[in-house]
């Protein structure tokens, strides 16, 4: 772990898949005495994509970051983005404020459910955390999988937004199933 408060940056990366790319990356990272707190990465049709929360030393040199980064892009054939995260220790007081839930939905594919669904939950001010989708041939039909980390503020009537949400799934034809996370398991 990084010592002090130092620098939180969200580092971004996309490019054709190929083996090497998270040891590439992770290893510039490490070398700048970063700690990579959060990930998500993934291959989509081919594709790697990953988004990093790295809490790097205040002695950070930005310009070695940018040409590390720009060596990353180079040797592995990526497009990488870096921010400085402003305010990460506000966000992670108000982190507990919520109640999370898991959402999934399957069924035929068509266009609008990820829009139908994500239009619902905003009008909420429930926020997605967490959001997988793909598309299977099950019988040579498409079929639709979506599954949803939300948060719920405290406030909300969930009964009365999960209530709609089913009536909205049954119109797009589509499955849902909704439990409450327990963030013990994660």
């Amino acid at each position: 772990m990084v010592e002090g408060p130092g620098h939180f940056v969200i580092i971004t990366a996309v490019g054709e898949d190929r083996p090497g790319i998270i040891a590439a990356l992770s290893r510039e990272i490490y070398e700048l005495g970063g700690n990579i707190e959060d990930s998500s990465m993934t291959i989509l049709k081919g594709d790697f994509a990953m988004i990093l929360t790295v809490q790097f030393p205040k002695t950070l040199d930005w310009e070695e970051l940018a040409g590390r980064l720009k060596r990353v892009e180079e040797n592995c054939g990526l497009l990488t983005s870096h921010r400085l995260m402003p305010e990460l220790e506000s966000r992670r007081e108000r982190e507990g404020e919520t109640n999370s839930y898991i959402i999934s939905v399957y069924g035929a594919d068509k266009p609008g459910i990820l829009y139908g669904v994500s239009d619902h939950l905003a009008r909420h001010s429930i926020n997605i955390t967490d959001l997988r989708t793909n598309t299977l041939e099950r019988e040579g039909v498409p079929v639709y999988v979506m599954i949803l980390e939300v948060d719920v503020p405290p406030e909300t009537d969930w009964e009365s937004v999960n209530a709609e949400l089913t009536e909205i799934c049954r119109r797009l034809a589509v499955d849902v199933t909704v439990q409450a996370l327990d963030e013990t398991i994660l």
